[in-house]
């Protein structure tokens, strides 16, 4: 009688620490949880934050904002000083863009998130004066090199070349 009350109290003992291990494991999922939100926000805020702050340098002045704009026309349109600052506001921007794109990849920021910024590169290296400024860029992340070569500029490029040929 005493081994099979003894064994009753095992049995309910291992009933007991399976909850506990299954309670455990619930509460750290929720933690996990709770911490990728907190890393998600973080980064939206990064993303966010380095956004406004770019735009607040090239909107800060029209000398920065008139290199800007008359550098995405043609590198043509600026003295050798400008082409300088021009390369240096287009590295700015696109260093931020790898910034994203790490987020993206590691799932920080969704891809509702990522379309603007992708919408963003397009805009930039659709103008003459941005498709001229890629290839002297200085080094960027090459698995960002490479989406931005084969997910922006090969569209760009074939849609170029299907507009030439209708012209």
């Amino acid at each position: 009688m005493e081994s099979t009350t003894l064994q009753h109290l095992a049995n309910v003992g291992e009933i007991l620490g399976a909850i506990g291990v299954i309670v455990s494991l619930v509460y750290l999922a929720a933690q996990i949880r709770q911490n990728t939100r907190s890393v998600q926000a973080s980064a939206y805020q990064t993303m966010y934050r380095s956004s406004i702050e770019m735009s607040a340098f090239v909107g800060q002045d029209a000398g920065t904002s008139g290199v800007l704009r008359r550098g995405l026309q043609g590198h043509d349109q600026l003295s050798e000083d400008e082409l300088v600052q021009f390369r240096a506001i287009m590295q700015g921007l696109f260093s931020g863009f790898v910034l994203f794109f790490g987020m993206w990849r590691r799932g920080l920021i969704d891809d509702l998130e990522w379309e603007p910024v992708v919408g963003n590169m397009r805009f930039y290296l659709r103008a003459p004066g941005g498709m001229a400024w890629w290839p002297m860029r200085m080094p960027l992340d090459t698995r960002f090199t490479r989406f931005v070569e084969e997910k922006i500029l090969d569209s760009l490029t074939g849609s170029r070349a299907a507009a030439d040929r209708v012209q």
